[in-house]
């Protein structure tokens, strides 16, 4: 088990992480204040959107176990999203056409890929965090390119 201050630092490099190889400008990444990830969401696709959505808690679940991610935040056990009405945010022009199910699985595949094969880039951002309480989108871009 780990304390709540280091799981909010891997949730957040998560995010950042997964954020990044999608592609998505980072502008910011923070545990202090307040936690937050900051990036461009801009033309995203559903599997992109819902992929950044569960990538805190599934980093935090992957790097401290299942029962640490549970306690730190229940709320994300389950990334589900309603679909309805959010067509401003993803790429389709139809949101009654998703299908969440698929949306969910494909996003899950895309974090688990991404998460197991930048391990090092999610542990260096998390000890950055740790560290200093937030870094500027292009500090956390050079944290993950370093760390490669």
């Amino acid at each position: 088990m780990c304390d709540e201050r280091t799981a909010l630092a891997y949730h957040e490099s998560g995010h950042a992480v997964v954020g990044h190889y999608l592609e998505r400008e980072l502008t910011e990444v923070r545990i202090e204040p307040d936690a937050c990830t900051e990036f461009a969401t801009a033309d995203m696709s559903e599997e992109h959107a819902v992929a950044l959505y569960m990538a805190g808690y599934r980093s935090v679940e992957i790097f401290h176990g299942a029962e640490t991610a549970a306690e730190y935040d229940a709320s994300l056990r389950r990334a589900s999203i309603d679909y309805r009405g959010a067509s401003n945010t993803f790429s389709t022009s139809d949101p009654r056409s998703l299908n969440p199910d698929r949306i969910e699985k494909n996003a899950r595949a895309i974090v688990d890929r991404i998460l197991d094969e930048c391990r090092a880039e999610v542990v260096a951002l998390a000890t950055e965090l740790l560290d200093r309480g937030r870094v500027s989108g292009a500090e956390a871009v050079q944290i993950i390119d370093d760390a490669q």
